[in-house]
C-alpha cells in the first residue's frame, strides 16, 4: 500500500509538472484569437487568472509587469499597420505576423520576439532608418522552421530594402522577393549577417551587389533574377562567404561572385554541392572585374 501511495504521488507530481509546462500562462498573458490587425482589440485575448478572456487593451512594450507573454496562434495572420513596439512575442509554428511597409514600424524591445511560424515584410520600403522591423533594446529570433518573407517594393527605383537583422538559427529560411526598388544596387540594412537558408526570387531586378562577408549555414537557392538581371555576391569589396549547405542556381537566374571596376579579393567556400540547371547561369566574375595581385615578398 505505501508503494502504490508513492507511486501516485509520484504521477500526481509529474502530471503537474506537464501541466505547468503545457499551461504556463499568467495573469496578463496575451494570446491571438484570431486573425486581425494588432492594433484591434478583437484579434487579442487575456488570461486574467482563470481563464482566457477579451482583452482590453493590445499588447505593447509599455505593459508591466516585464512578464507578459504575447502568443500568435496558428493558423491566426496579425496584421502590424501601425507602428508598435512589442516584447516577449511568439510567434507559432503556422502562424504569421505581416508588416505592411512605410511608415510602419515594428520595434523590437526587451526580451525580444522568436518567429517559429512566419514573418512577412510587405508594402512601401522606409527610405531611410528606423527600417519596417527595428530592434531597440531586444533581438528578433528566427526560429527552426521560421521563414522570413521580405517582400517590400518602392515607387521609388533606386530606393534600398533589406532584411531585418536577426539571430537565424538552424533550420530557419529568408525567402528575398523584392530587392526595394527596381534598380536598387544593394540593401540598405540587414546584409551583414549571417542566414541559415538562402532563398532568392525577384522578379524584378537589375544588376544587385549583396556584399556578402558572412555565412549561410543552409543552402543558398537563386531562382529569379529578373529578365536582364543578375546578383552579385560580393558587389565592389572585398569579402568571403562560407556556404555550408548546396548552392542551387535555377530557372533563368544569374549568379555572379563580383563583377565591377574596382579590384577585389573575394572567396567562395562552398561545403555543398553546385548545381546549375536549365538556362541558370553562374559565373566566377562578370562585367569588368578587374584581377588582384598577392605578394608574399
Amino acid at each position: 500500500m505505501k508503494k502504490l501511495r508513492l507511486l501516485f504521488l509520484s504521477f500526481f507530481i509529474v502530471g503537474l509538472i506537464s501541466t505547468t509546462a503545457l499551461f504556463g500562462q499568467t495573469t496578463g498573458d496575451f494570446r491571438s484569437a484570431g486573425s486581425g490587425t494588432w492594433a484591434t482589440l478583437g484579434t487579442w485575448q487575456t488570461y486574467n487568472g482563470t481563464a482566457w478572456v477579451a482583452a482590453s487593451s493590445i499588447p505593447d512594450s509599455a505593459l508591466a509587469p516585464v512578464t507578459k507573454v504575447t502568443t500568435i496562434r496558428s493558423p491566426h495572420n496579425v496584421t502590424v499597420d501601425a507602428t508598435i513596439g512589442v516584447r516577449k512575442v511568439t510567434v507559432d509554428a503556422g502562424a504569421t505576423v505581416t508588416v505592411n511597409g512605410t511608415p510602419v514600424v515594428l520595434y523590437i524591445a526587451t526580451e525580444g520576439m522568436t518567429v517559429n511560424g512566419t514573418l512577412t515584410l510587405v508594402g512601401e520600403v522606409p527610405a531611410a532608418a528606423p527600417y519596417s522591423v527595428t530592434n531597440t533594446t531586444g533581438t528578433l529570433t528566427i526560429g527552426n522552421g521560421g521563414v522570413v518573407n521580405y517582400n517590400q517594393t518602392s515607387t521609388t527605383s533606386a530606393t534600398k530594402g533589406g532584411p531585418p537583422t536577426a539571430t537565424w538559427q538552424t533550420g530557419s529560411t529568408l525567402n528575398v522577393n523584392s530587392i526595394g526598388g527596381a534598380t536598387a544596387s544593394g540593401f540598405g540594412t540587414g546584409n551583414g549577417q549571417d542566414f541559415y537558408n538562402l532563398n532568392w526570387d525577384v522578379a524584378t531586378q537589375g544588376t544587385f551587389g549583396w556584399g556578402f562577408n558572412n555565412t549561410i549555414g543552409g543552402t543558398v537557392k537563386i531562382l529569379r533574377t529578373g529578365t536582364a538581371g543578375r546578383v552579385q555576391l560580393f558587389g565592389g569589396s572585398d569579402g568571403t562567404l562560407n556556404i555550408m549547405g548546396d548552392l542551387i542556381v535555377s530557372g533563368a537566374a544569374s549568379l555572379t561572385s563580383c563583377g565591377t571596376s574596382s579590384v577585389t579579393h573575394d572567396t567562395i567556400n562552398l561545403y555543398g554541392k553546385l548545381n546549375v540547371n536549365t538556362t541558370g547561369n553562374f559565373s566566377v566574375s562578370r562585367g569588368s572585374q578587374g584581377s588582384k595581385a598577392d605578394s608574399t615578398g
